[in-house]
């Protein structure tokens, strides 16, 4: 399961945003950075995802409780 919430799992859609730190430029500089600039995508992201469903009333919610290992495994993704 990737979220501790059981609810998620019965949801219409569900968004999941990842980041590959080795996909971004070498310029962006150190793992922190990276980091920094991928959350701060993240977020920008996030915010538009919420502006279509805000404009159609209808709900959307951000859920941050999530299994990191869960998700690795459900996307099939590395642990870098």
């Amino acid at each position: 399961m990737a979220s501790t919430q059981g609810w998620v799992g019965k949801s219409r859609c569900v968004i999941i945003i990842v980041a590959d730190l080795h996909a971004l430029p070498f310029y962006v500089g150190s793992k922190e950075e990276k980091i920094r600039l991928s959350n701060t995508t993240a977020g920008c992201i996030a915010q538009n995802v919420y502006l279509v469903p805000f404009a159609l009333h209808i709900g959307t919610c951000l859920v941050a409780g999530v299994n990191e290992a869960g998700c690795r495994k459900a996307l099939k993704l590395n642990d870098n």
